[in-house]
């Protein structure tokens, strides 16, 4: 069945990667699996998939449409610390937590070209 509402430009590829993510500017998030904490910059999260145009996070941090962040990642093949800033593009609460509570849409906003090539290279569809 074609699908008329698709906005993707570019194919995902499923995978699971750890990455750290940053809020940049003056935004915090609240993790709700450490209640009481204060709020917090920073919070770990995996990839469910990935694209030349943006990634699919599960984390427990339930992110705002629009907030900034700096994603991290280590190459799983000579370990180079990959850069992103993306923008969150949706969020929602996931079903069961799996990776996480909520799932986040990110949309890239800046990756170097060395950095997208480890990515095209490691994230090619099989």
């Amino acid at each position: 069945m074609l699908r008329t509402d698709e906005k993707r430009t570019a194919p995902r590829v499923t995978t699971i990667v750890p990455v750290n993510c940053r809020v940049l500017g003056a935004g915090t998030v609240a993790i709700p699996s450490q209640r009481g904490a204060p709020p917090t910059r920073d919070f770990a999260a995996k990839t469910v998939n990935v694209s030349r145009d943006g990634l699919l996070i599960n984390c427990d941090a339930d992110l705002l449409l629009g907030t900034p962040l700096e994603v991290t990642l280590n190459a799983p093949n000579d370990g180079h610390v990959v850069r992103i800033t993306a923008d969150v593009a949706w969020s929602r609460r996931n079903s069961i937590n799996l990776f996480g509570r909520y799932a986040a849409g990110l949309r890239i906003r800046k990756v170097s070209e060395a950095d997208r090539k480890v990515l095209t290279d490691f994230f090619k569809p099989l």
